[in-house]
């Protein structure tokens, strides 16, 4: 009795086995990032509160505030300001940096708000969804993907 017991334990735990060794707690980096243009949002404090920086002009003026990523550059745009550079990213810790190229400057509050933003990004959260990316002082740009 005891031994069928035992294999029936046993049974059960090989059929749960996989429950546990299945889970992946990384970002789907490609589906996230990876040929996908997200726009940006708005601009958030570190208590998650809208800052104050021109809302209007982002609405009226989507295309003009994005970024894009290829598998090691990224292309954005702020405003008139187009730019670009090398990013990395780890979706087990969710840790992103991006490497300006030289001569990035924004021209107005909201194109230097992105490009800092970007130039000081530690951290991202995100999904197919949205994405924000937050400075180690705990600021973010929040993006909404493409059509």
């Amino acid at each position: 009795m005891k031994q069928i017991r035992f294999l029936c334990r046993f049974f059960l735990l090989c059929l749960l086995l996989p429950l546990f060794c299945g889970c992946n707690e990384e970002d789907d980096i490609k589906g996230i990032f990876i040929e996908r243009t997200w726009y940006v949002t708005s601009f958030l404090s570190a208590d998650s509160m809208p800052e104050d920086i021109n809302d209007l002009q982002l609405a009226n003026n989507r295309n003009s505030y994005r970024i894009a990523f290829t598998p090691e550059t990224f292309n954005a745009q702020a405003g008139n300001c187009e730019f670009s550079g090398r990013w990395t990213v780890d979706g087990k810790n969710q840790s992103i940096r991006f490497t300006m190229n030289p001569g990035t400057a924004g021209t107005d509050d909201l194109s230097r708000a992105l490009i800092d933003r970007l130039e000081k990004a530690v951290r991202y959260d995100g999904s197919y969804n949205y994405l924000r990316i937050y400075t180690e002082a705990g600021n973010s740009v929040l993006f909404s993907p493409g059509n």
